[in-house]
């Protein structure tokens, strides 16, 4: 038994660069785990030269393997975007069973 909680990652950065090094980062993470299709590929900005990327839901329900997995690599992703790069992210809960939708961390906090 379980529910669903849906959280993502976005990232987006005025650096193409520096968004580009986080999207690696992210691939290596998630393909760790057999998650590499949770990271999106990465959307130049219309203007400006900037990024931007997802790290999708991992879809299972809460206390199963894959979302412990889930968690995992979105934590160890977290720890590297707070090293201080130059580029904006948000940890985000979208609906899932509880109907939630809030920030969940970003270098702001939560929300």
């Amino acid at each position: 038994m379980g529910y669903l909680r849906h959280e993502c990652i976005v990232v987006s950065g005025e650096i193409a660069e520096e968004v580009l090094k986080a999207h690696a980062a992210a691939v290596a993470i998630f393909n760790s785990r057999g998650m590499g299709s949770l990271v999106s590929g990465l959307t130049q900005h219309a203007v400006n030269g900037g990024a931007a990327f997802l790290i999708a839901p991992d879809g299972s329900k809460e206390g199963w393997g894959a979302s412990d997995t889930g968690t995992s690599a979105r934590d160890e992703f977290i720890k590297f975007l707070n090293e201080g790069m130059s580029f904006d992210w948000a940890l985000v809960l979208i609906g899932g069973d509880d109907g939630e939708y809030r920030v969940l961390a970003s270098p702001a906090g939560a929300a």
